[in-house]
């Protein structure tokens, strides 16, 4: 029986909603249970939120971002893109025993 929930156009399931149907009163046109209802609806809801936060990152990427390039730091374990980790950098130019080549 969920089937005819997936099957039903995502867009419409929410209209229905967002239009003060109840879960009870859709699930009882569509023949299944509130709680199918109430399951697709957090589903579909989740697939929103997902596709915002996609859409917003995506924003903030720089030109020629490519997210296969991401590696952890093999001191640290931070992900860093491309470069070496800049905090495991600049804590290993820090410390005491480095001698700084222009001193």
């Amino acid at each position: 029986m969920i089937s005819s929930v997936i099957a039903l156009n995502p867009q419409r399931l929410l209209q229905l909603h967002e239009q003060g149907f109840s879960s009870r009163w859709i699930a009882r046109r569509l023949g299944v249970s509130p709680g199918a209802i109430d399951l697709r609806l957090q589903q579909i809801a989740d697939e929103l939120a997902q596709q915002q936060r996609e859409a917003e990152a995506a924003e903030y990427r720089p030109p020629g971002y490519d997210p296969a390039n991401l590696r952890r730091c093999r001191s640290c374990g931070s992900l860093v893109y491309l470069w070496p980790c800049l905090a495991c950098c600049l804590s290993e130019s820090n410390s005491p025993d480095v001698t700084h080549p222009h001193s």
